[in-house]
């Protein structure tokens, strides 16, 4: 972080609660505009297909999970598994 970006961090801290809300949400927000357009080089609207697909699978599989056809993987386990993948590399 710049020495500008610091000062402008510090200066908002010290703000109160609801304006430090209202200067959060209008930066986020600036970044989701940035997103939006870098997402015009190549991005896509979702295919309503595609959506539907999704929700149906999403659908199955928490079907199969609620009726105990579904092995689940303890968290601890997903954590070390994905961050010794990025060590990997």
């Amino acid at each position: 972080m710049g020495n500008q970006a610091r000062q402008l961090l510090e200066a908002a801290l010290a703000l109160p609660k609801e304006e430090r809300a209202d200067l959060a949400e209008r930066l986020l927000a600036s970044v989701e505009d940035e997103v939006t357009d870098a997402d015009m080089f190549g991005a896509q609207e979702p295919d309503p297909a595609v959506e539907k697909a999704w929700a149906e699978e999403i659908t199955r599989r928490a079907e199969r999970a609620l009726r105990g056809e579904a092995k689940g993987v303890p968290w601890e386990t997903v954590r070390d598994e994905a961050r010794a993948m990025l060590d990997r590399k």
